[in-house]
C-alpha cells in the first residue's frame, strides 16, 4: 500500500508542505526492498518536487512521476492561498493514496 504522512493537517498559506510517502505493508512497515515507480497529483496548490534519495535516475524532479528508494520518496508542495490542498499518489498495482490538508 502506498502511505503518506505530513507534517500538520492545517498549515498556512506560502508555507512549504512535506509529505513522506512509503510503500508499506498491511502493518504498516515499510516495504524497503520494493522500488516502485509513483506519479503524484496536486489539486488546490503547487507541486514544487517529487521524488526520492534514488542515486542513479535520469527522472526529473518536477513531472511529478519518480521512482522511490528503498520503498520511500517525497513531494513538495506549496498553497498561494487558504483552502483544502488534495494530494493524489498512485503507482502500478496499489490502490489511490489520497492525502487532504486544510491551508488558512
Amino acid at each position: 500500500m502506498i502511505s503518506t504522512r505530513t507534517e500538520g493537517r492545517i498549515l498556512h498559506a506560502d508555507q512549504l508542505i512535506f509529505i513522506d510517502v512509503a510503500i508499506t505493508g498491511e502493518n504498516g512497515i515499510v516495504i524497503g526492498n520494493r522500488d516502485t515507480q509513483l506519479t503524484v497529483k496536486v489539486e488546490g496548490a503547487q507541486l514544487l518536487a517529487f521524488g526520492s534519495a534514488r542515486p542513479m535516475s535520469e527522472e526529473n524532479y518536477q513531472d511529478g512521476t519518480y521512482t522511490t528508494w528503498y520503498g520511500l520518496a517525497q513531494a513538495i508542495v506549496k498553497a498561494d492561498k487558504p483552502g483544502t490542498v488534495k494530494i493524489t499518489i498512485s503507482g502500478e498495482g496499489f490502490d489511490e493514496c489520497v492525502e487532504t490538508i486544510s491551508v488558512d
